[in-house]
């Protein structure tokens, strides 16, 4: 919806709550989740194992260009 005209997102946006409430002022409705779905899951234990692969803010603040990059690089097509 970040791509509709600004009179037609401020219209849609005015009416629809759950929108809203996820909507960003740079990106609009544009997002990236991910979502687990499963019977009986522990979704502390799965938090907690996902939190422990986030960096530190230290680590955050580290030059990044003394790591190998193992992806090849991206060229966007225009």
């Amino acid at each position: 919806m970040a791509t509709y005209p600004e009179e037609a997102i401020r219209e849609i946006l005015q009416e629809d709550d759950a929108l809203r409430t996820n909507w960003d002022n740079v990106y609009g409705d544009r997002m990236t989740e991910f979502v687990l779905i499963g019977i009986e899951m522990d979704a502390r234990r799965i938090e907690a194992t996902l939190d422990e692969c986030l960096l530190t803010d230290d680590e955050m603040k580290e030059d990044w260009t003394i790591w190998k990059d193992p992806f090849p690089p991206f060229h966007p097509s225009l």
